[in-house]
């Protein structure tokens, strides 16, 4: 559209020594149309946002009347009034200067003779072509979220895109769930959450654009934002978010893609986390932000991870069903929950709220029963997935190293059919694998063993596992040669064979505890 302060350069306008006598505040105001009349009750016949052109002969001879006739203007939010000086009115009256003020209505006396029809025909052709230039750029942009689309992009990437075209953070909320996903600019996500805000609580500042997204009922589902944080807004940006709502929409109603979007969305949320990447506040007023609840003091992280092959649906489709039936499951609770999918989309990641640490084993228990019963039927197989759970923390900063030993827990290859690994135990085996690609591990399982490994490549008879099950067996001989299923003197003759080879006595206890935790570590390597 074209404002007060681009009208008054048009030519035809120009020629006339157009001068601002009140109102200066809102030149910036929108010119929506332009209408030319005389009559004393026009304010009536108009609708708002005209620039209305006058000789003035309707606007009253006494100073009630010119006063009622600026603040009827004003009341029904017109542009601008504009009168040209001559015979009628030789000088524009002081109250109606003054009423146009107080009313902040651009108030412009045109000292010059002028063609209205002229004026009318000029601002119109301009914010007609401004119009179609919007509209053609609001077709360019429709057309590329289509084809985007029609690739297999799905919203996520299309907000990205909107932030790139607006050069402007935007947020799709869903109604009464906080910020359903978002996408940035340049600026963090902090300053991007906390503009948010400010516009959520009824602040004039920043400015902003919010289109409604309607579900097929013709419901609102929820709103689209573009907060003017890293540039100004402008027409084509309303247009923009305009036509991304119209292509939302259609993708909220494809199969799952609403819940494919539920577990996407916090991917670069848990991310952060699990990388250490977020302070205390900005990952508090992120999960806030999200709609996690904020009375409940506890965080408890779980991850499943897939052990299996993926599912036919799609790894992404499948952890987002499940995610669904575990958001249906804890629908009528009082649990806060935020979950989404970890790096290549193997692992689902899931923060819960508690009120106590008491809660947290009958808590995962419940997760865990959900999550297995519904991986095994969109998954298409029998225990695709195993679960870790890390300790019950108060702080999200902490929530990194309990997420982390939730990931390794999952991912426990000793694990077995319980129905989740708990990553806040001591647990030895963990310990070991942590210790994997230390090099001071590597150098003591290489001086321990290094004599027996090398023995063992070029016999038949493999002393490294006689040392291991022998050990294991905690230095039981007759149990030790059942299990090797070899007689007792070939068992002896081995053992004698062993500490030739290592110089060490196996009688000796630091020796056998040291070789048993090599042993260990060699397997963990």
């Amino acid at each position: 559209m074209i404002s007060v302060r681009a009208a008054l350069r048009v030519p035809p306008l120009r020629v006339g020594r157009p001068e601002v006598l009140a109102g200066h505040v809102n030149l910036d105001r929108t010119v929506r149309w332009v209408h030319a009349g005389e009559v004393p009750g026009m304010p009536a016949l108009l609708r708002g946002g005209e620039l209305l052109l006058t000789t003035g002969m309707g606007i009253g001879a006494s100073a009630a009347e010119q006063r009622a006739f600026a603040r009827g203007l004003g009341e029904r939010g017109v542009a601008a009034l504009a009168i040209e000086l001559g015979e009628a009115l030789p000088a524009i009256p002081a109250p109606l200067i003054a009423e146009a003020e107080a009313q902040a209505l651009p108030l412009i006396a045109i000292h010059r003779q002028v063609r209205f029809v002229e004026i009318t025909e000029a601002i119109h052709r301009e914010i007609v072509d401004r119009q179609v230039v919007v509209m053609r750029r609001g077709e360019e942009i429709q057309q590329r979220f289509t084809e985007m689309m029609l690739d297999g992009a799905g919203i996520p990437e299309v907000l990205g895109a909107l932030a790139e075209t607006v050069a402007n953070p935007v947020f799709l909320e869903r109604a009464d769930r906080g910020v359903h996903f978002h996408a940035v600019h340049h600026g963090p996500d902090s300053a991007a959450f906390s503009a948010w805000e400010e516009v959520r609580r009824g602040s004039a500042s920043p400015p902003h654009v919010s289109v409604p997204v309607r579900a097929s009922g013709g419901d609102e589902w929820g709103r689209l934002w573009a907060i003017g944080l890293d540039s100004p807004l402008d027409d084509f940006d309303g247009v923009a978010v305009e036509r991304a709502v119209s292509l939302i929409a259609l993708a909220l109603m494809r199969s799952r893609q609403e819940d494919v979007l539920a577990v996407r969305r916090p991917c670069r949320f848990l991310g952060r986390l699990l990388e250490a990447d977020l302070g205390e506040i900005e990952a508090r007023e992120t999960a806030l932000a999200m709609g996690f609840s904020s009375t409940l003091t506890w965080l408890l992280p779980l991850v499943a991870t897939r052990i299996r092959a993926a599912s036919p649906l799609g790894e992404e489709a499948a952890w987002a069903a499940v995610w669904a039936d575990l958001r249906r499951e804890l629908k009528s609770g009082s649990s806060a929950i935020i979950a989404g999918t970890l790096g290549l989309g193997h692992d689902l990641a899931i923060v819960v709220g508690l009120e106590s640490p008491a809660e947290r084993v009958a808590l995962a228990d419940r997760i865990a029963g959900v999550l297995h019963a519904s991986a095994q039927r969109h998954f298409g197989m029998a225990r695709p997935i195993a679960v870790g759970a890390g300790p019950a923390t108060e702080s999200w900063q902490a929530l990194s190293d309990a997420l982390r030993e939730a990931l390794e827990a999952a991912g426990d290859p000793s694990a077995g059919q319980e129905l989740w690994r708990d990553g806040a135990s001591a647990d030895l085996p963990r310990l070991l694998r942590s210790l994997r690609e230390v090099r001071q591990v590597a150098v003591f399982v290489e001086r321990r063993l290094a004599p027996l490994v090398a023995h063992d490549r070029s016999r038949s008879f493999q002393l490294v596992e006689t040392l291991r099950v022998y050990l294991a067996h905690n230095g039981h001989k007759a149990a030790a040669a059942r299990a090797l299923n070899v007689n007792r003197q070939t068992l002896y003759h081995r053992l004698e064979r062993i500490e030739e080879i290592l110089g060490q006595p196996l009688d000796d206890e630091d020796t056998r505890q040291g070789l048993h935790l090599a042993l260990r570590l060699h397997r963990e390597r």
